[in-house]
């Protein structure tokens, strides 16, 4: 498990460092504050053979 924070500008932009995962199958769950209800969530492939 990866995890980590990121701070974002008064327009709500920021950036992390591109991360190395292995190809497979990934949910990325995000927490911010003030957020009301369950956590965010994005569920993604990584295929990166050949590149």
């Amino acid at each position: 498990m990866k995890s980590g924070a990121i701070t974002l500008d008064a327009e709500g932009h920021g950036r992390t460092s591109d991360p190395s995962l292995p190809d497979g199958h990934y949910k990325l769950f995000w927490n911010f504050d003030g957020e009301k209800g369950a956590a965010r969530h994005k569920v993604f492939w990584t295929d990166c053979k050949g590149s």
